[in-house]
């Protein structure tokens, strides 16, 4: 028995390993020059889950974002790691992250490694295709060398933190003795913003920026949120939203209060566009790192799983287009597309072609044309850091799981997330 055990993982393994090396070959990415260059406004929620936004769930109020999603096209199907790390690292590669080796949990504030320099990012190409190239918020891609900071990989600006997670207001992370401030302005330590919640100084930074952008240029500006990761550190003003809210779980009810922050943000984004001038010419692009966890009151129902795991509610998050420019709006897109399809499609959009040995997809005629999705296949993640292998892939409507998926395998609904618990934000990332 243990034999055949060991002739099916291998097979398996096999299989997994070719999966890349099929897509790669298949890959014909084509550039298409618009006019004139769009502007690409990226937003990234942390651990916002399947349920957790009001075009999924009537009980969560996030009106500007139901409103650009209306208003857009929502994507139905879109997937991305289990962790933020590995999720952003294939955001900003278009590379699976077992072959950039950032496929194994998150970059904890003790770990001295980032992604591998070798690697342009989004922001590299994006500037030499000349992009004005910033980002607000969190960075999580190494920060134990300059070189792995994002002022060296490929942005101009840089308002935030690097570690996985921190309060929201003393802007502290780690467990002691290990335990610092980790907020930066570019590359100097930012103490101004010690006990300012950090939405403050972030919109006031994304504001900035699109007030004093030169509009003839095109600009890149990525808004990786800190909400609406744990700790529950949020103004009462959105807690008090939901009063009247069938949801009566306080902890429920505070981590939707982040998320109607978030949504607050977006529209303090939204509106900054508009009134400088750089709306109509813009590409707005919205999506989860990696589902939510129910620890953190966050939920996925009806999909299986959470954060962490590489079942359905671990993986699939919300995320829509949203533009000016498009001709066709209002629907939702079936479409299979992963977190390593964003930046190829970025890329398109900006008139260039990605490195044709990326594991991405520029998705933008589909998506757009609300066509059959060029990608009929992904991978969850392969992982074998610990001696075990575990991975995950899908082939059309078929998925395979090898290893040990995850320790969350069931179902919970909003008012059950009680009956998880709750962990610190020290305890848990």
């Amino acid at each position: 028995m243990k034999k055949q055990y060991q002739i099916l993982m291998e097979f398996a393994f096999t299989v997994l390993m070719m999966y890349p090396i099929h897509r790669i070959n298949a890959l014909k990415n084509v550039g298409f020059n618009f006019t004139k260059q769009p502007h690409i406004i990226f937003m990234v929620a942390d651990d916002l889950g399947w349920n957790d936004i009001g075009f999924h769930n009537k009980d969560v109020f996030t009106p500007n974002l139901d409103k650009l999603a209306a208003e857009g096209i929502i994507l139905n199907h879109s997937y991305m790691l289990p962790l933020c790390t590995p999720s952003r690292a294939a955001l900003m590669t278009g590379y699976y992250p077992y072959r950039t080796g950032m496929q194994h949990d998150v970059l904890f504030y003790t770990v001295p490694a980032g992604l591998p320099l070798q690697f342009p990012t989004m922001g590299d190409y994006l500037k030499r295709l000349g992009y004005a190239t910033h980002i607000v918020g969190k960075w999580n891609l190494g920060f134990c060398n300059w070189k792995y900071t994002p002022l060296e990989r490929g942005f101009d600006s840089f308002l935030g933190y690097y570690q996985a997670s921190e309060f929201y207001i003393n802007h502290t992370t780690g467990v002691a003795p290990i335990f610092g401030f980790d907020f930066r302005n570019n590359s100097k330590v930012a103490w101004e913003y010690f006990n300012v919640h950090s939405s403050i100084p972030f919109v006031k930074q994304v504001t900035n920026i699109i007030a004093n952008h030169d509009s003839s240029k095109p600009l890149f500006l990525y808004i990786p949120s800190q909400y609406v990761h744990d700790p529950h550190q949020v103004p009462q003003k959105y807690v008090n939203l939901y009063d009247n809210s069938p949801i009566t779980n306080p902890i429920r009810r505070q981590f939707q209060g982040m998320a109607s922050a978030m949504d607050d943000d977006v529209g303090h984004v939204i509106a900054a566009l508009k009134k400088y001038g750089l709306y109509e010419n813009s590409v707005i692009g919205f999506t989860s790192d990696n589902g939510a966890h129910p620890q953190n009151a966050g939920n996925n129902y009806p999909l299986r799983g959470w954060k962490g795991t590489l079942f359905e509610g671990g993986t699939r998050v919300p995320g829509f287009f949203h533009s000016p420019l498009l001709t066709k709006t209002g629907f939702v897109y079936e479409g299979l597309m992963h977190a390593v399809d964003w930046m190829p499609t970025f890329i398109h959009l900006a008139g260039g072609i990605a490195d044709s040995d990326i594991d991405g997809m520029n998705m933008w005629p589909s998506i757009t044309n609300n066509q059959q999705s060029p990608r009929s296949e992904m991978i969850y993640n392969l992982d074998t850091t610990t001696g075990n292998f575990v991975g995950a892939i899908r082939e059309s409507n078929w998925k395979l799981t090898i290893g040990e998926p995850g320790n969350a395998s069931g179902w919970v609904r909003p008012q059950d997330v009680s009956e998880i618990g709750r962990a610190s934000c020290r305890e848990r990332v």
